[in-house]
């Protein structure tokens, strides 16, 4: 990018026009530059889905954009990311967002970025002055960053990439994913959020694929996920897709709030996944769903580095006991979907 400082957040010179009109979604491709207004597509349920997710009923259901949200999304195919390294630093983001708490307000006027991660940096920026109605806060970030990667599915584009957001036609800030070079210079006083571990321990019993693996939480000695895969038919992005929809929809959850069942679908419904806590007792430690959410991060960064495909069963472990346990498959609806 030529000027990557200037461009990280010009888009408040564009609200202007069109955009106003009727809230939604506007794409940008640049290079060249075309635009489309659409809406975000939500797994819905059937009554064969509904069969199959019965004995997993969620107390959350995947997050839909408030009243009056509106996104614009930019998308440089010139600068292409990669599929799964977007996956895996976005995983990884809307985990350290959703401890912030679903309904945190970001600080007016701040910028915050992400370290350095598989080639790629976040950054996200409150532009809402601190008298405005509407601010910017995690649950906007997180439908924005589902937003981007919905458009990039679509556009078959995994690049460089803006989501600025709005609340009642009013912008409140903007998301963007840049390779890490062009941030590292740039606003280097900036907090910047470690949001991935990329050395993880990672214990198998052997080298078979379909072997069972532990992985001890580098933050917390007392944490774990024991897991396994079972053959090869599901792929690695729509692995990541799924763990993707179920941190956004755990996301919604506080830190404390103790998970029974989560359940449902990746965007394409070509996987599902569920997710169950064990009923606890006055000595034993709950599944909350903080732990849901460092499990499946966890989960994602192991699978994203053993480049590995299949459906995957999982269980949380706390100081040795399991609390909880879950695994993502193909679903009924599941057609050719790698890529």
């Amino acid at each position: 990018m030529a000027d990557s400082k200037s461009q990280a957040f010009r888009a408040e010179d564009v609200f202007t026009g069109e955009i106003f009109c009727s809230m939604g979604i506007i794409v940008v491709i640049l290079l060249p530059i075309c635009a489309w207004r659409m809406t975000l597509s939500y797994p819905s349920l059937d009554n064969r889905a509904i069969a199959r997710l019965k004995n997993h009923t969620s107390h959350f259901i995947f997050p839909k954009d408030p009243p009056g949200y509106g996104v614009l999304v930019y998308l440089d195919v010139a600068h292409i990311l990669g599929t799964e390294r977007i996956y895996v630093v976005a995983i990884a983001v809307i985990h350290a967002w959703a401890f912030e708490g679903w309904n945190h307000v970001v600080p007016s006027r701040s910028t915050r970025f992400t370290k350095a991660s598989c080639g790629i940096e976040i950054a996200w920026r409150s532009i809402a002055y601190a008298r405005q109605r509407d601010q910017l806060r995690m649950q906007h970030l997180i439908l924005g960053l589902l937003h981007l990667i919905d458009q990039m599915t679509k556009r078959h584009a995994f690049c460089a990439s803006t989501s600025s957001i709005l609340m009642h036609k009013q912008p409140l800030g903007h998301i963007e994913l840049l390779p890490s070079q062009t941030l590292s210079g740039s606003n280097a006083s900036a907090p910047r959020l470690p949001i991935h571990n990329t050395s993880l321990k990672v214990f198998a019993q052997a080298q078979n694929p379909t072997a069972q693996r532990q992985i001890v939480d580098p933050a917390d000695p007392d944490f774990a996920i024991r897991y396994g895969r079972r053959g090869d038919g599901l792929s690695l992005v729509d692995f990541l897709s799924t763990v993707l929809y179920a941190m956004a929809t755990a996301a919604q959850a506080s830190n404390t709030e103790r998970c029974g069942d989560l359940a449902g679908f990746n965007p394409k419904r070509s996987a599902v996944y569920r997710i169950s806590g064990r009923r606890t007792t006055d000595w034993s430690h709950p599944l909350t769903y903080e732990l849901v959410r460092r499990g499946l991060g966890l989960l994602s960064v192991a699978i994203y580095e053993e480049a590995a495909s299949g459906e995957v069963w999982f269980q949380f472990l706390y100081r040795g006991d399991v609390v909880g346990s879950g695994n993502i498959d193909l679903s009924d609806f599941a057609g050719s979907t790698a890529r």
